[in-house]
């Protein structure tokens, strides 16, 4: 509910709102109508917790931040949307000085400083304020399924494990050890593997969501490969 209420009350005096979902089944662009404050504080608290949820090891979130940054900066950049760009270049600049103490290496054995809670919460919400800025209103040309592909993978592991979670009869919020960056370390990779793979799956999909909204990929298209990964 505090988080609700922090992301209702920043987008409301931001001036941003989820207000279209786009053309996802090829009938025109889905407005969300009066429902567009609750369904941006859903969205926005959606990307939170998945980015919240991928800070289990070392880099891993990090690199997921860093990627959307950079994705989103290049947007912005052909977008003309010259405010926007200059501070996801500061992000970037950031996010990429703290993954070098942060990120294995054979530089750094042990990571020396970590998001924690404050800090994943900032990048989620960062990222989601981004997604919704570059693809909303008369100007945007970037689609909102495909701000949605940057972030794919980290949804879809949130997503799915709050369903599991739930099917077990456990609480969705509980702690475990069921990501995907849990898996790729119980298949035997290590903590530096992990996040690689990780990040190699990230940047696939924010490159398929960046070449789709350059080469015009039509957004129903773009929506059912959302849906089947």
């Amino acid at each position: 509910l505090v988080q609700a209420a922090a992301v209702l009350l920043m987008f409301y005096f931001g001036g941003l709102k989820l207000l279209t979902v786009g053309n996802l089944i090829g009938v025109g662009s889905i407005g969300t109508w009066f429902f567009a404050p609750a369904i941006t504080v859903v969205a926005v608290i959606g990307v939170i917790n998945a980015i919240n949820m991928a800070d289990g090891i070392d880099g891993h979130a990090g690199f997921i931040s860093l990627i959307a940054f950079v994705a989103y900066a290049y947007v912005a950049h052909e977008s003309a949307l010259w405010e926007q760009y200059q501070l996801l270049l500061a992000l970037t600049g950031g996010v990429t000085a703290f993954l070098t103490l942060n990120a294995r290496s054979p530089l750094l054995k042990r990571a020396k400083t970590f998001f924690g809670d404050a800090g994943s919460i900032v990048m989620g919400f960062t990222i989601a304020w981004f997604a919704v800025d570059l693809s909303q209103g008369d100007e945007r040309t970037f689609a909102s399924i495909c701000a949605l592909w940057v972030v794919v993978l980290p949804l879809c592991d949130c997503v799915s494990l709050m369903i599991r979670r739930r099917l077990s009869g456990g609480s969705m919020f509980a702690a475990d050890r069921l990501h995907l960056h849990h898996y790729l370390l119980m298949r035997g990779a290590s903590v530096g593997q992990a996040t690689m793979v990780s990040t190699a799956g990230n940047l696939v999909c924010a490159a398929i969501g960046i070449i789709g909204w350059k080469l015009r990929v039509p957004e129903p298209i773009m929506f059912v490969g959302f849906v089947a990964l």
